[in-house]
């Protein structure tokens, strides 16, 4: 067996707008704050200024949850304080000068916050809200009395929460999307929420700007008072962006652009709007009080710009961590190829040396590579947030955007969450946008580059396992009617396992999964040329089951194992991997039961397996073992 370091990679600097955070009581800077996401160990969050990082947080994660993974959300409540969140389970409390930080429980259901957590002053409360199933929740919280004062529940068909503001009256507003957008009234006194208005779903909100009357502009509809709650649409920008700063009649603004962070400023009389200056890797802005911009890209790196848009500083964090492992694969004939959570860079080890390095970028999006295959010595990468496939070839210079390169860009597609392989051709089914329920079925040709893109193949249906047929040259598929990240409600309630023709993408037949099916799942194929398949329940034991291409044969035995962990087939015959608590085996299907073979090896605390050609690899939080099966 061999042991290899998992190597460190930039933690990306993503999904936290950066937020004000305060001044510097020593040199009387203004300060910023933004935070990476890593679920491995747990987000690191940095304090910056225009002329440098003042002090780097680490946050350990709590286990089993997404609390202190990142922070989605952040507010400054006074000079030595900020509230994180990115789970509406809890609220995070950090004190900025010692970095120590506190973890408050909502009693709320779990579900992801995006950025745009309220704070009123008055009466020292936040305001969050994630899609925690089955509907969008909001949480007010006393951050005095640490106490949660109400959850909000079933107030609208919208499924995002994403950006607000404060009113002249001291409620605040709040901007709903997905699904149906429109503006709520949060009054934190009398804890009160109620609609104002649909608005436009391109209204993007993270950061707004106030005019010197008081009103607050709203993308693609105007200026809005916020005490008669009108619009005046007399003075638009030529061009949208999200504001984020207003000076004596000029505004400034960013978007995500070819250029990377693309910033703008707008002449709020005429409607004029130019690109003054752009900065690398996406990034999140706001200005000083001088009317500088500070850009902090994905990656760390730090730009502050005049308001003409010249370069006045530039200097990197510090954001090096080992992340979680997402994907692995053999690549070439001596590397492995690794892609953590989040990001879109990749890393290799070099297997005859044990050298490895961060490799850098992977695909041009904002997520991770979530599949992965290897064919003819090249590796081969689906990513998140645009399913996006690249090409990496080892034996070439690493430089992307030619290596890795961009082979195919599906439109509508987000999380690539199934694939498959026949010969040189690769199959991937990605999930749509969030919020928006249906996927997208995808093929490419390795040799002749083509490709062929499904949108929504299976109404209010989400493909999340292919496997390749090769007795009948088919794909099998299987569904569930879950949406990503549970954001939406669904459409169904039904689970389907799918017969895909190769060359059109067709669904040919569908069966129906067992009632009370949340997840079908197709694990792999058995020595007569039917899949196997598990059903994950609504209620109680998933269920296991062959489909042989006219119906669902449901085992009667129970389930195998109490500390069975995972099933990977290996694409041999009926021959699958197992974890069973510590330790993989080789198993094969016989009479309903993975009968096991023999003892691969035992690896405590893995949390990822992958076979490959021919080799088993057990991924911990800081070590890659290896061994040939």
């Amino acid at each position: 067996m061999k042991i290899y370091d998992i190597p460190k990679t930039r933690d990306p600097f993503i999904n936290t707008p950066l937020t004000p955070a305060g001044i510097d009581p020593i040199t009387g800077e203004e300060r910023f704050f933004i935070s990476t996401w890593n679920s491995n160990t747990g987000c690191l969050g940095a304090l910056v200024t225009e002329n440098e990082c003042k002090k780097i947080y680490r946050f350990k994660k709590v286990e089993n949850t997404i609390i202190c993974c990142g922070a989605y959300s952040a507010v400054c409540t006074d000079n030595d304080t900020m509230w994180l969140i990115s789970d509406l389970q809890a609220f995070v409390r950090l004190t900025l000068s010692t970095g120590e930080y506190e973890v408050f429980y909502t009693g709320a259901r779990s579900g992801l916050v995006f950025a745009g957590m309220q704070y009123n002053k008055e009466t020292q409360k936040l305001l969050a809200f994630a899609f925690a199933y089955p509907c969008l929740c909001g949480v007010s919280f006393d951050i005095e009395k640490k106490t949660t004062c109400k959850i909000y529940e079933n107030f609208t068909k919208a499924t995002i929460a994403h950006g607000g503001f404060r009113n002249v009256d001291g409620t605040h507003t709040v901007r709903f999307t997905t699904e149906y957008s429109s503006l709520y009234r949060w009054n934190p006194y009398e804890e009160t929420l109620e609609e104002l208005f649909p608005i436009s779903a391109d209204a993007s909100m993270t950061k707004s700007i106030v005019d010197p009357a008081g009103r607050v502009y709203v993308p693609y509809e105007g200026w809005l008072d916020t005490s008669a709650f009108t619009f005046d649409k007399s003075s638009a920008p030529r061009q949208e962006a999200i504001w984020f700063s207003l000076r004596n009649g000029i505004a400034y603004g960013y978007k995500i652009g070819v250029k990377g962070c693309e910033i703008f400023r707008w002449d709020t009389k005429s409607g004029d709007v130019e690109l003054i200056c752009s900065a690398p890797d996406g990034g999140a802005c706001d200005a000083t009080k001088n009317g500088n911009i500070i850009d902090v890209n994905l990656y760390g790196q730090v730009y502050v710009f005049s308001s003409e848009g010249k370069l006045i500083n530039t200097y990197t964090l510090d954001s090096d961590a080992i992340g979680h492992v997402d994907c692995l694969t053999r690549v070439g004939d001596r590397f492995l190829l690794g892609t953590p959570f989040i990001t879109q860079r990749f890393w290799l080890i070099d297997t005859v040396t044990g050298k490895s390095f961060d490799a850098g970028r992977a695909s041009p999006g904002l997520g991770e590579v979530l599949r992965v295959w290897h064919i003819d010595g090249k590796a081969y990468m689906a990513s998140y947030t645009e399913g996006v496939l690249t090409e990496f070839d080892p034996e070439r210079n690493i430089n992307f955007p030619e290596n890795p390169r961009v082979m195919a860009s599906p439109e509508h597609a987000m999380r690539p969450v199934a694939d498959a392989k026949k010969g040189n051709t690769i199959y991937y089914a990605s999930n749509h946008h969030y919020g928006i329920i249906g996927c997208v079925l995808s093929k490419y040709d390795t040799v002749s580059e083509e490709e062929l893109h499904i949108d929504d193949p299976l109404y209010a249906q989400h493909i999340i396992s292919l496997r390749y047929d090769k007795s009948r040259d088919i794909l099998i598929g299987s569904t569930t009617y879950m949406t990503d990240c549970n954001v939406t409600a669904p459409k169904s309630d039904l689970c389907y396992v799918l017969e895909i023709d190769c060359d059109t993408l067709e669904i040919k037949k569908k069966t129906q999964a067992p009632e009370g099916t949340s997840r079908a799942c197709v694990l792999g194929m058995t020595e007569t040329g039917s899949a196997l398949v598990m059903f994950c329940m609504r209620q109680g034991e998933p269920l296991f089951g062959e489909y042989d291409g006219e119906q669902i044969r449901l085992y009667n035995r129970p389930r195998y194992d109490e500390s069975l962990k995972e099933i990977i087939y290996t694409g041999n015959g009926s021959e699958y991997i197992l974890r069973t608590g510590d330790t993989i085996y080789l198993a094969e299907l016989r009479e309903e039961r993975l009968v096991l073979k023999r003892e691969i090896m035992t690896v405590a605390q893995a949390y990822l397996v992958v076979f490959c050609d021919g080799y088993v690899y057990c991924v911990t939080k800081d070590k890659i073992y290896e061994k040939q099966v």
